[in-house]
């Protein structure tokens, strides 16, 4: 007769995320508004406006990246063994998140009448200043965010929360340039930077500092009193683990090849210059659209593969939303086309689902990757992991926006030529267009069909580390003991 285990698991009601501490931690995304400011309003305030060479401008927004890159791996293992009285993370998400809050009015707000050399060395200053606070608070609250839910269905769920919160604060993002320059709210184009940056960093104080004030660790974690895995045995163990390896390698493929033509000058040149023959205005627009409808679409669906993916599997979902992406970048040879410019709408669309698939697969995923982690080294690592993952996130944009250079050479785009372009350089551009993202999206299906995690070995984790858990818990309150 086999042994009666110690402990039962709960029913999975009682492993669901409460509804408030779903909304508390998406609401902590607004965080993403600063971020895409910067990279929206860099170049028409410093270059345009205050007339900072433009190169100047993409070498410290560069700089920034390259520093949150450095840092978010120590940061990460710091927040993971972690252990004061408040938890892991939450003291990060209160402090970073009031710091998060005060950086944003820095960036905008130089001296009047600064010579180019201050000024770039303000702007360089500014974006330091910002990206140290950005890996401060966002990597301990992904940690929380990845470590809130136990079961494996509820951490979809979560997710989609999360990134609906997300994109829905990215509509302000798009049209931010657009409302500080409206002459019915603002005197000037600074005026209303200056104005809307204070605002702005007011409801991101509060909206960042919540989680750290309602939202709870998990007691079993807090038990754990042991010294974790210093920085340099955790990168090892981190990129020994196979799954999580693949995953890197399916957002990697995935965006690089997307953010080399689509996220880059190569997508806007073909609407400017191809679809509407150089005219900025009716581009800008277009772009504009296709960016809202891109985060309106995601806000929508998320929710609804969430529970698909409870239905069907996150592998699985994943695997269709990689195919959704390669039928979107093939259809941009035939949607991008000037006499039916809005057929561009039909791509974005197609584009919109992959992507929301993507992100939301791939995040949960990475959650149930640290259960099995967790199995294997005895140490709960969420913060490194999710250092990780936003690392190779910014480090392929970082090199996605390199390489889009390259793409408008090797195509042999000539700027000045305007819409007198050689018109093998356009069909070459276009090709690119749609050629470079489906070898990409290709790649990724290819190494999604090693993920070595099933939902069976994951729901079996799952078990096992929850009977880890109580018994942890029940050591810790004996009078006299630590957790071993």
């Amino acid at each position: 007769m086999a042994p009666t285990p110690k402990h039962s698991n709960p029913p999975a009601d009682e492993l669901k995320t409460p509804l408030t501490h779903k909304v508390v931690m998406s609401l902590s995304s607004a965080s993403i508004v600063a971020k895409n400011a910067l990279e929206m309003l860099s170049f028409p305030i410093y270059n345009i406006i205050l007339g900072l060479n433009p190169a100047v401008v993409s070498a410290a927004i560069a700089a920034g990246h390259g520093l949150e890159l450095v840092i978010r791996p120590w940061i990460g293992a710091v927040s993971d063994n972690c252990k004061s009285k408040w938890g892991r993370r939450r003291p990060f998400i209160f402090w970073g998140g009031i710091a998060l809050g005060l950086s944003i009015p820095l960036l905008w707000f130089a001296p009047r009448g600064l010579a180019h050399g201050w000024l770039a060395l303000y702007l360089f200053s500014a974006i330091t200043v910002f990206s140290v606070c950005c890996a401060i608070y966002e990597v301990p609250r992904d940690g929380l965010l990845y470590g809130l839910a136990t079961d494996r269905h509820d951490r979809v769920h979560l997710q989609a929360f999360f990134l609906a919160f997300t994109f829905a604060f990215n509509l302000l993002s798009l049209w931010m340039l657009r409302i500080i320059q409206s002459p019915y709210f603002f005197t000037s184009t600074i005026t209303g930077l200056h104005i809307v940056a204070l605002i702005l960093g007011a409801i991101v104080i509060p909206f960042t500092v919540l989680p750290a004030l309602l939202v709870p660790e998990r007691p079993q974690l807090l038990a754990d009193r042991r010294s974790g895995l210093n920085l340099i045995e955790g990168i090892k163990v981190t990129f020994a683990n196979k799954a999580f390896v693949i995953v890197c390698g399916v957002l990697t493929a995935s965006g690089l090849a997307n953010g080399m033509v689509a996220g880059s000058a190569v997508g806007f040149y073909i609407i400017n210059y191809y679809v509407y023959g150089n005219d900025l205005k009716s581009a800008a627009f277009l772009a504009g659209l296709l960016g809202t409808l891109t985060s309106i679409i995601t806000v929508v669906t998320a929710p609804i593969f969430g529970r698909l993916a409870v239905r069907i599997g996150k592998v699985a979902l994943l695997r269709w939303g990689i195919v959704i992406l390669i039928v979107a970048s093939a259809s941009k040879w035939f949607t991008y086309r000037p006499e039916h410019p809005y057929a561009t709408l039909i791509t974005a669309t197609l584009l919109a689902l992959g992507y929301t698939v993507l992100m939301l697969t791939t995040r949960s995923l990475v959650a149930d990757i640290c259960d099995d982690d967790e199995l294997k080294t005895g140490f709960r690592r969420e913060g490194t992991f999710c250092a990780f993952l936003s690392w190779f996130d910014s480090g392929m944009r970082v090199v996605a926006i390199l390489l889009s250079g390259i793409v408008m050479v090797a195509v042999g785009f000539r700027r000045e030529l305007g819409t007198n372009q050689v018109p093998e350089a356009l069909t070459r551009m276009r090709l690119a267009f749609s050629l470079i993202p489906i070898t990409g999206t290709v790649t990724s299906l290819v190494m999604l069909a090693f993920f070595p995690l099933t939902d069976k070995q994951t729901k079996e984790n799952q078990a096992k580390l929850l009977e880890r858990y109580q018994e942890r818990v029940d050591q810790a309150g004996r009078p006299g003991s630590r957790s071993s």
